[in-house]
């Protein structure tokens, strides 16, 4: 980093890391793959309910 031109962080990276690492990822990469938004949303959404 200390070198790097360009260095950046995404929402992802201040999510708890059942979130940015678990569901969101899983959820992006299902989303890739032709679930629907609203799915991959609900699904995320639902692993957050389960953190509180």
């Amino acid at each position: 980093m200390l070198d790097a031109t360009t260095f950046r962080f995404d929402g992802s990276d201040l999510m708890p890391g059942k979130i940015g690492a678990g569901a969101f990822w899983t959820g992006m990469v299902d989303y890739s793959g032709g679930k629907s938004a609203q799915d991959v949303a609900n699904d995320i959404q639902k692993t957050w309910d389960a953190l509180k």
